[in-house]
């Protein structure tokens, strides 16, 4: 018996890696414990596929050999400087063991994908991993329509009552608990995906036909407005319009570009009319009153005033080799109330840039490699004009600007996965 299942395993064990694959990526946009069953999963199925010479092909692959060196530098620069030379007597920030821990799956997540696999079964895997974010848009949507619906009969106002905080923002993705600004950076994966197969660009096919991809483009796109990540929808704006207007200029089809601006602009009008907390924070992106601080919680003016204060308080003085990797929240917290910025302070603000974060933990030379990382992938997606994976590098560098990306578990996996497995590619896996 053990011996029939043994050659049974040993006959499938492909089947088995894909699986856990798939399984992972589909349940990536979910809940932290339900990531930790994927990544269980996907590491049974490693575990089940290790094969020593097919591992070490992966290093084989050029690109995948100068992008994991990269990161491992990083990784191994992070820890070297947990020790804080800014402090006379060099003490191991105690914080930083925990960030150790955490950021192994810097290092550690790459050697669990297999690149002969995900090509082969690349088109699979990313169908995979659209079905579960359309599937955690629908757990989402769902919930804040019941939630609504339940708020409504207890204030008598039944199907009239519209509270627009459940259909925004944090509220909105409570159900999966994932951060808004990161999540609509995968709705809007989802959305150029559906554009790139509409316009037949590397010959993209996840979609059963175009009127679907660009339905679910649509769909994807509108409740990315109702996430209301200021970053994220600007970014995707101006790519998704650059490749619209390169294809229209191209093929001499103006009819699409006029179809798609009239739709993303109804889309956006509409919702910005109907949903007041997303109108609040569309004014509050386009507020530069510097005075407004502490009145404008999230706003451009807010960001702005905290990136200034941990810059000229921090940044500045330690830009050559930072404080040491671990999060200080109190050198943090200082620098804010030196410039007034009472609820940073109180809410233990992080940098919301990963490159300010960066400079300020591991002065310029981990900036500098966080930098080398997004350039090397994208110079290779563009020069093999594998343009999905090049959209991917440059939502994740474009998101980093306003989100430190890489200071929580979810931002960590999302990144790695993002790069290594839908990025880094020694062709294009959509031609197979």
């Amino acid at each position: 018996m053990k011996g029939i299942i043994l050659s049974t395993i040993i006959k499938n064990k492909e089947k088995i890696y894909v699986y856990g694959l798939s399984l992972f990526l589909f349940l990536l946009p979910f809940k932290i414990r339900y990531n930790n069953i994927g990544l269980i999963l996907l590491i049974v199925g490693w575990i089940f596929n290790f094969d020593r010479n097919e591992f070490l092909e992966n290093f084989k692959v050029k690109n995948f050999k100068i992008a994991y060196i990269l990161i491992l530098i990083f990784y191994f620069y992070f820890v070297l400087r947990g020790f804080n030379f800014t402090n006379q007597e060099s003490i191991f920030m105690a914080e930083a063991v925990k960030e150790y821990g955490r950021r192994t799956a810097l290092i550690l997540f790459p050697l669990l994908f297999n690149y002969k696999l995900i090509n082969q079964y690349y088109k699979l895997l990313v169908k995979i991993f659209i079905n579960g974010v359309f599937l955690a848009i629908l757990i989402c949507v769902s919930n804040a329509f019941y939630i609504n619906a339940i708020e409504g009969i207890g204030v008598g106002r039944g199907l009239n009552h519209f509270n627009d905080w459940y259909f925004s923002n944090h509220l909105l993705v409570k159900p999966i608990e994932f951060h808004p600004t990161l999540f609509a950076l995968v709705c809007s994966i989802v959305f150029h995906l559906g554009i790139l197969q509409f316009l037949n660009i590397n010959n993209v096919r996840v979609f059963k036909s175009n009127v679907k991809a660009i339905i679910i483009s649509l769909l994807v796109f509108v409740f990315m407005l109702a996430l209301s990540s200021r970053n994220v929808i600007f970014f995707t704006l101006v790519s998704s319009s650059f490749i619209v207007l390169r294809y229209v200029i191209k093929q001499k089809k103006f009819k699409i570009l006029f179809a798609f601006f009239i739709l993303i602009s109804s889309m956006i009008i509409l919702e910005l009319s109907i949903n007041y907390v997303n109108r609040k924070r569309f004014f509050d992106a386009i507020n530069l009153n510097t005075e407004a601080y502490n009145l404008s919680y999230g706003g451009t003016s807010f960001r702005y005033a905290c990136g200034k204060a941990l810059y000229n308080e921090i940044a500045k003085e330690h830009w050559l080799f930072g404080i040491g990797s671990g999060r200080n929240i109190d050198v943090f917290n200082n620098a804010y109330l030196k410039y007034n910025l009472t609820i940073a302070a109180e809410s233990n603000y992080n940098a919301h840039n990963q490159y300010l974060e960066t400079l300020i933990y591991n002065g310029i030379l981990g900036l500098l490699l966080l930098l080398a990382l997004f350039i090397f992938v994208f110079w290779v997606c563009y020069k093999q004009k594998f343009y999905f994976g090049a959209i991917i590098v440059y939502l994740l560098a474009t998101v980093s600007i306003t989100e430190s990306i890489l200071e929580n578990q979810k931002g960590l996996w999302l990144f790695i996965t993002l790069i290594f497995v839908f990025s880094i590619k020694s062709e294009n896996s959509f031609e197979k």
